[in-house]
């Protein structure tokens, strides 16, 4: 079924007039909105009390402002490439189980080894495997590729016991945007409500 989705939503995207706008589902909170580099970026939950290993559907969007195609990962796909024509845009939902914990450090995304999960029969992780990462053994730390297709790479922080998704987006040249929901701070780095954070490799 999500094979079927993923082509749909392709064809709706390659096929898409000037202008288009994606709307975001009206049951979903916590939004956040940012456009950065001609690129608008949605994201949303349906969450409201949040346990460990509870479920929630995420609301990703992104339209492209600009003049050039833009492609990105999925986080719900990790393996699907998307394209988004000038002027058109595509949303995707994951449902998922969040339970583990992503880090971002000055140059690398960091996810500690206990903190990542994937099984297939009860759920997926966002944070699990990435092409054009290259992870170091004995850190475990991720590092963004120079140069490259935009990534979207979900996680979540774990905040007073509720969940912020958080997604990195690494567009060619070695940016590093992040894109947050809710209010944390880890060390020296913070991310606040719809506030983009730019950090080059």
């Amino acid at each position: 079924m999500c094979r079927i989705l993923c082509l749909v939503a392709v064809a709706a995207v390659l096929n898409a007039p000037k202008a288009i706008s994606c709307e975001l589902p009206p049951h979903f909170e916590n939004t956040t909105i940012v456009e950065e580099s001609g690129i608008r970026v949605i994201l949303a939950t349906d969450l409201e009390h949040y346990s460990p290993g509870s479920e929630v559907t995420f609301y990703l969007s992104v339209t492209n402002l600009g003049d050039e195609v833009v492609s990105f990962y999925s986080p719900a796909w990790p393996m699907q490439m998307f394209s988004v024509l000038p002027g058109g845009c595509t949303d995707l939902y994951q449902e998922g189980c969040l339970d583990h914990v992503v880090f971002m450090h000055p140059e690398v995304v960091y996810f500690p080894g206990d903190s990542v999960t994937l099984d297939p029969g009860e759920c997926s992780s966002w944070t699990h495997q990435w092409d054009g990462l290259t992870q170091d053994e004995d850190t475990g730390e991720y590092r963004v590729p120079a140069e490259g297709l935009y990534s979207v790479i979900g996680g979540l922080y774990e905040y007073q016991g509720y969940p912020n998704p958080i997604l990195f987006v690494a567009p060619p040249g070695g940016a590093l945007l992040t894109i947050s929901l809710g209010d944390v701070s880890v060390g020296a780095e913070s991310a606040s409500w719809g506030h983009i954070k730019s950090r080059y490799n």
